[in-house]
């Protein structure tokens, strides 16, 4: 191992069950609530959208049960992939550098409880050092989330993350936090022992062809700035030690999706959740860690639980910079409506409605206009848009 560099000092507690997320999807007139025991905490329903004037517009109603909710809605540009199977890599005899395997074990405990409430469930599971080769080998389109550092090497060693690109490349998503991008890789060689192949700051490059993150550096613990897709959205991981440079992120087609650190006189913004779209899959990069002398994110296993599962349990694809979020309380037993509208940049657009007070998420929406146009609509939406409109979850919209 380099000179200079250093691993976790301190184990974590043992990870306990954090926030859940709930995700429902909604098409024409149907209607999407979150139960409570027998009672809908939060109804909502899409009454109209409208695509007029170079805007696009959708007009929800929000309906209280029992007591008063504060919610959050947003239409925002970007469509969803639909529902992928989402494996955690989890393996005892790989190390963890900047995080620990109770950690992983606790975050794939939350989302499995965040997709048994899901309408479109993803199946979550963990995922040893041979199933995660399998994974990459077969091409299959999946959600891979590595929590702490460490790849396997038959899928990227020190020379070539070749296997694991193509496997992005045709529909993968690839999932990374906790310590650089592509940091270490090895593998077993006994029940002690364990051969490392560590690219360190150079894996980044090998795995997306770019220094994403400034090398050699460490930025802020966490951002402070919240970007306008976080506020839209609601994310919450806010972790920047590590975080993606912001403008080479977005010079390679990327989007910086979270909270951000400012720069300085050597290193470029930071952004504590980065998106990069590679082919037909992605990457998804937080920039934080979950060990390690003053670099440990407070809060961290559950905010990213949290935005992960709400990031990639239907697949959304962020498009161009065009948002539109408001919050309201909505007291017991009442209905509020929201008029939402972003500019219309010819793209797809997705409403999504988090309530945190019921500490949950909900996927309200998403459409592929194409040539379909929606014209105004009186009153409820009508039953027929239902196959004019894409179920959401369940088609791939390229």
């Amino acid at each position: 191992m380099r000179t200079g560099w250093s691993g976790p000092l301190h184990p974590p507690p043992k990870l306990t069950l954090g926030v859940v997320l709930i995700t429902l999807v909604v098409v024409g007139a149907s209607l999407a609530s979150y139960q409570q025991g027998t009672h809908p905490v939060l109804t909502v329903t899409v009454h109209q959208v409208l695509r007029s004037g170079g805007n696009v517009s959708v007009d929800l109603g929000l309906t209280a049960g029992a007591v008063s909710v504060s919610v959050h809605s947003a239409l925002v540009a970007g469509a969803l992939r639909g529902p992928l199977p989402i494996d955690v890599f989890y393996d005892p005899q790989y190390p963890v550098l900047f995080a620990s395997l109770d950690y992983i074990y606790g975050l794939e405990g939350q989302l499995q409880a965040m997709s048994s409430l899901s309408a479109v469930p993803s199946p979550v599971s963990l995922a040893s050092a041979a199933q995660v080769t399998a994974l990459v080998q077969s091409h299959d389109p999946a959600v891979l989330v590595v929590l702490g550092g460490v790849l396997p090497d038959t899928v990227m060693n020190n020379r070539s993350a070749a296997l694991l690109d193509s496997w992005i490349q045709d529909g993968g998503e690839l999932v990374w936090a906790g310590g650089p991008l592509g940091w270490a890789t090895g593998h077993p060689v006994s029940a002690s022992a364990f051969h490392w192949s560590l690219p360190f700051w150079g894996g980044q490059k090998e795995i997306v062809g770019f220094p994403l993150t400034d090398p050699f550096t460490q930025g802020p613990l966490t951002g402070g700035q919240a970007s306008s897709w976080t506020q839209a959205l609601g994310l919450g991981y806010d972790g920047t030690v590590f975080g993606a440079n912001v403008t080479e992120l977005v010079r390679q087609g990327g989007t910086a999706l979270g909270f951000e650190a400012p720069g300085n006189q050597t290193n470029g913004p930071r952004t504590s959740l980065a998106y990069l779209p590679m082919g037909k899959g992605s990457l998804l990069y937080f920039g934080g860690s979950f060990l390690g002398n003053r670099t440990f994110v407070p809060e961290a296993n559950h905010e990213l639980a949290n935005d992960l599962y709400l990031l990639c349990s239907l697949g959304f694809v962020p498009g161009a910079d065009s948002m539109s979020s408001t919050n309201e309380t909505v007291p017991s037993g009442q209905t509020a409506t929201v008029h939402l509208t972003v500019p219309d940049l010819g793209g797809n657009v997705s409403a999504i409605v988090s309530a945190p007070s019921i500490a949950g998420y909900v996927y309200l929406w998403g459409e592929s206009f194409g040539s379909t146009v929606l014209g105004p609509m009186p009153g409820a939406l009508g039953r027929n848009l239902a196959s004019d409109v894409p179920a959401p979850g369940f088609a791939r919209w390229d």
